[in-house]
């Protein structure tokens, strides 16, 4: 039976693969690479074996989390590699708990050719696949909740009680950028109206106050500890809930035209 024995060369010394009998102090791929090293040869032996497969071509390729603790070069090299072998091969399915990595192969591949799923927890059924917006996941959390509250505005999509809570975070981020130097960078919405308010006339932020006011008041009870006193969604009027949303897009300067 044919028998196959792998070294590495580091440094002009010959590293040995090494098994579990090997002692700790002699060097071998366990103690002498690191697990981006370990991971990038995995995959670099994988890859060198479909490529001598002369049906390839026919082949559906499932890599499962390629990218793992590599460094910014192994990480394009990595995404080049799933963009060659997804021309030569019939299909190729990443899997991967790095959105953002999924994000930036999905950005090399041609739009007819890519699809997006998302493995979702259906409880007693199991799990099922089903489609993922990567661009929304992978977006900003603040430019997310902004995208998510003009789209109840505009076309009523989303569930009132998530939108209620997503309306002080666009507001506190607001403020800490558009009045830089005013606000830290921890500062609550209740922090970022007790300074403007302390600030009086002068403080850049004076003219947005009694609005923040008025929104803070309406969204406090959806932010309070105590998850007894939080409204529930019956409880919501979806009319002055799409008035406070647009009152918090007009302050952000973010309302859809």
């Amino acid at each position: 039976m044919a028998t196959s024995s792998y070294q590495i060369v580091i440094n002009a010394t010959a590293v040995d693969l090494g098994d579990g009998k090997t002692p700790s102090n002699k060097p071998s791929f366990k103690n002498t690479l690191s697990s981006g090293d370990r991971s990038t040869l995995a995959l670099a032996f994988f890859l060198a074996h479909l490529e001598r497969d002369k049906g390839h071509g026919n082949k559906i390729v499932v890599l499962d989390d390629p990218f793992n603790s590599q460094d910014a070069f192994r990480r394009i090299q990595t995404i080049q590699e799933i963009r060659r072998i997804g021309k030569k091969c019939a299909q190729v399915v990443v899997l991967s708990h790095d959105a953002a990595f999924l994000k930036d192969v999905w950005g090399k591949v041609p739009p007819a050719e890519r699809t997006a799923l998302m493995i979702d927890n259906a409880r007693a059924r199991g799990c099922k696949l089903m489609p993922w917006a990567i661009e929304h996941a992978c977006a900003g959390r603040i430019t997310a909740e902004i995208t998510d509250l003009q789209a109840y505005l505009t076309n009523n999509e989303g569930k009132p009680l998530d939108i209620a809570k997503k309306m002080r975070p666009v507001l506190e981020d607001h403020c800490r950028r558009a009045y830089h130097g005013c606000f830290g960078d921890q500062d609550t919405l209740g922090e970022i109206m007790r300074k403007t308010r302390d600030g009086g006339d002068q403080h850049p932020a004076h003219d947005i106050y009694d609005e923040l006011e008025v929104i803070n008041e309406f969204t406090a009870p959806f932010h309070h500890a105590d998850l007894a006193a939080v409204p529930t969604a019956d409880q919501i009027d979806k009319t002055q809930l799409a008035n406070f949303v647009r009152r918090t897009l007009r302050v952000a300067k973010a309302l859809p035209n």
